[in-house]
């Protein structure tokens, strides 16, 4: 489908301006439904970039029309999983958790096993991470991979395993972060997902330089942050940060 290949890609500002043509040609047709899932893909990219009132914006125009679709509760959970992103962005984690249950128990309301239930469930293990409760946060990560697997959801897989490596990285258990960050690369590169390859990249990268193997991260660094430079990033800050610490541990060249 064209909207993940871009997507996938990093073509956000492309997206978003196929997205205002689905939008106004849905509202022509007083189609709410597909107006409410395009302001909702638009508040996904700006999630992406950080972009904390496009996030807002969306996730209240969204559910405008999702309610005046007469949408069911399946439907109207994508407003408020956006409204969680508008906390995480602001970094106000606790407060994300009963909206994110929320959405959980929405979207299993129609099916326990889908992707849209994984990613309720790796969004709850973010938002555990993010309040330093590691164990809570395995635990629904954990979840999110037991049905990206059942499903074979490529793009999940991938992107649970590199949340799952962030936390080895924060109980500094490194030979299974290095482990999990291979795996979370390999993957990435598998989908060919651009944003997914470059927080792999990263991920991989701290665990290298913890090591103190910073030749070997130096080329994934740069790999990193050419990615976050494409699509516009503000991650971009962490690869560059992580940059001037590989530098400083490189050998100096002699004259």
């Amino acid at each position: 489908e064209l909207t993940y290949f871009l997507e996938f890609s990093g073509r956000w500002d492309l997206r978003l301006s196929i997205n205002k043509i689905a939008f106004d040609r849905a509202i022509k047709e007083k189609d709410f439904l597909s107006a409410g899932y395009r302001l909702y893909e638009d508040g996904w990219i700006y999630y992406l970039r950080s972009n904390v009132d496009g996030v807002k914006q969306s996730a209240m125009d969204s559910l405008k029309y999702f309610k005046k679709a007469k949408a069911d509760k399946v439907d109207k959970a994508y407003s408020f999983r956006l409204e969680a992103y508008v906390l995480l962005i602001n970094k106000e984690y606790e407060e994300m958790v009963p909206i994110l249950r929320k959405v959980l128990k929405m979207k299993k309301s129609e099916s326990s096993i889908s992707i849209d239930v994984a990613n309720a469930n790796n969004d709850l293990g973010r938002a555990y991470r993010f309040q330093k409760k590691l164990p809570m946060a395995k635990r629904y990560f954990l979840k999110a991979l037991k049905i990206a697997r059942k499903i074979k959801y490529a793009d999940g897989l991938a992107t649970y395993s590199g949340n799952l490596t962030e936390v080895a990285i924060d109980e500094q258990n490194w030979p299974e972060a290095l482990a999990l960050a291979r795996k979370s690369l390999k993957l990435a590169e598998k989908i060919n997902r651009i944003l997914a390859v470059g927080n792999a990249l990263i991920y991989l990268s701290r665990v290298l330089l913890h090591l103190k193997q910073f030749e070997e991260a130096q080329p994934y660094l740069e790999r990193s942050i050419q990615i976050y430079s494409r699509v516009g990033s503000k991650r971009i800050q962490e690869a560059e940060s992580l940059w001037q610490v590989c530098q400083s541990g490189l050998p100096k060249l002699t004259v």
